[in-house]
């Protein structure tokens, strides 16, 4: 009796085995399909900025690239992202909530009201407005707009720019050569135009901005950061190959 239950119990092992090895048989072509035939996975898990949605990106449909979807804690529904989703939220990047939020979509500014769960628009511009950060406090936001450093003020709803970057070097008079010191003192006519030309510099630098330059030599500048107390800043400059 014993030996028939085992055989029994055999069978049946073969039996599940051969369902499972003809369930598994696959044609070369369908592996070789990649992701097109087992399906592919979301990517790039985050929150939305009002904590009510999370965001992934995911190649639903096999198309040459991923989209943004959401899924709503609420609804339990997943749907693509629209751009009307950006004018109204935005997603949560980063480890600390605020209660207002400053975020860039499509080069525009916008803040996020977490109290009233209302968006608004704080600035439009042709230049791309990019790279916002927070400093440790809750009071200020800095972006990036076209080669400018900006810091956007929230309670006050003031804007200022901090520094500009420019390539080059900073432009320097050479000093005067012992000949052209000699005529200088020799010709009165010379120590005229010596005087108006002080005097324009002198006028140019009373009107000009007072928004520090920093120059750089190379072809352009990336990952600008803002320290912690809002007052020091560090960049790299890039140079092409």
């Amino acid at each position: 009796m014993k030996s028939i239950a085992s055989l029994l119990l055999l069978l049946s092992f073969a039996s599940i085995a051969q369902k499972t090895e003809n369930l598994s048989v696959l044609q070369l072509e369908e592996i070789m399909k990649g992701n097109e035939f087992i399906g592919h996975q979301p990517e790039n898990i985050r929150w939305s900025l009002d904590g009510k949605s999370i965001l992934f990106d995911w190649n639903r449909f096999n198309q040459p690239g991923t989209s943004t979807y959401s899924y709503s804690l609420k609804s339990k529904l997943i749907d693509s992202l629209t751009p009307a989703f950006y004018e109204s939220g935005n997603e949560f990047t980063g480890m600390k909530t605020y209660p207002i939020e400053i975020y860039s979509w499509q080069g525009d500014l916008y803040r996020f009201d977490r109290a009233t769960n209302t968006t608004e628009v704080v600035l439009k511009n042709a230049s791309n407005i990019r790279n916002v950060q927070r400093d440790a406090s809750v009071n200020c936001a800095f972006f990036q707009d076209g080669m400018g450093f900006y810091v956007y003020c929230i309670q006050e709803r003031s804007i200022k720019q901090l520094v500009i970057f420019e390539k080059g070097e900073a432009k320097v008079d050479p000093p005067k050569t012992l000949m052209e010191q000699n005529e200088l003192e020799l010709f009165q006519f010379l120590q005229d135009e010596e005087r108006a030309s002080e005097w324009n510099k002198m006028n140019d630098e009373n009107w000009n901005s007072d928004i520090p330059k920093i120059f750089f030599k190379g072809s352009s500048i990336s990952n600008l950061q803002i320290d912690g107390s809002g007052k020091y800043i560090t960049f790299r400059v890039d140079e092409d190959p």
